[in-house]
């Protein structure tokens, strides 16, 4: 996943800047050592070499020759709320913005612009996600990833994202290729950090419904897991 986040040029609040979180996810693709070529007429990619003559139709979501498909998430993001009950946790508004139609990052960022907003940074996060039933209708993400910063404020097209991710794939591999079961963070040759993150899989709600865990129900049940995970110092980030 490529999230990049972009902040307002001018403030309505003093202090409280408005962002927006743009995330970019891969949900298709050749398999690795799969070259393939695009056929417009058909609007199809064709495969190469291996697995030759199995042809794939369009992805809602293609974006690139190559038939990689890119999934756009456009949300609205306010500050950290502050307060006693948010101590423990980084808690804030999400308003989700509707980009039906648009597919392309150019076009996207484009609206993120007639928007005022000016990008401020990208990260590339690979790893694994865990889901955690509750006992409730909701489940929590347990992502563990690792970050691939970017303070490059160009705008990257679809082509660059998917070679960013190629490399991301082939740094694990030689990660893994070492012959060493032993994971420890400090002495990893790289400098990327691991992230562990716990969220709920969905926004909660402000104003919940009959049999729908409420916002202060959903932290209580996330502290719950936090504290049965052993060998973790947990934080906000702030």
């Amino acid at each position: 996943m490529i999230e990049s986040t972009y902040i307002a040029e001018s403030t309505v609040i003093p202090n409280q800047p408005r962002s927006l979180r743009l995330q970019a996810l891969r949900r298709g693709g050749f398999p690795s050592g799969v070259e393939g070529v695009w056929d417009k007429g058909k609007g199809t990619a064709q495969a190469k070499g291996k697995g030759k003559g199995k042809s794939r139709a369009e992805p809602e979501y293609a974006s690139d020759e190559l038939g990689e498909a890119w999934e756009y998430k456009l949300s609205y993001l306010s500050s950290p709320l502050s307060g006693r009950e948010y101590a423990e946790m980084n808690v804030r508004a999400c308003i989700a913005l509707d980009i039906v139609g648009m597919t392309a990052r150019a076009e996207i960022e484009d609206f993120i612009e007639t928007l005022g907003f000016r990008h401020s940074h990208t990260y590339t996060r690979i790893g694994y996600l865990f889901h955690l039933p509750l006992p409730t209708h909701s489940t929590l993400h347990l992502t563990i990833t690792r970050l691939h910063g970017s303070n490059k404020a160009d705008k990257a097209d679809n082509a660059d994202e998917t070679d960013k991710a190629d490399e991301t794939d082939k740094a694990e591999k030689a990660d893994k290729s070492d012959g060493s079961d032993k994971v420890d963070h400090a002495e990893t040759d790289t400098s990327e950090p691991y992230l562990v993150q716990l969220s709920p899989a969905r926004p909660v709600q402000a104003v919940t419904t009959r049999n729908e865990a409420g916002l202060g129900d959903v932290m209580r049940m996330m502290r719950d897991v936090a504290d049965r995970i052993d060998g973790l110092d947990w934080g906000t980030g702030r």
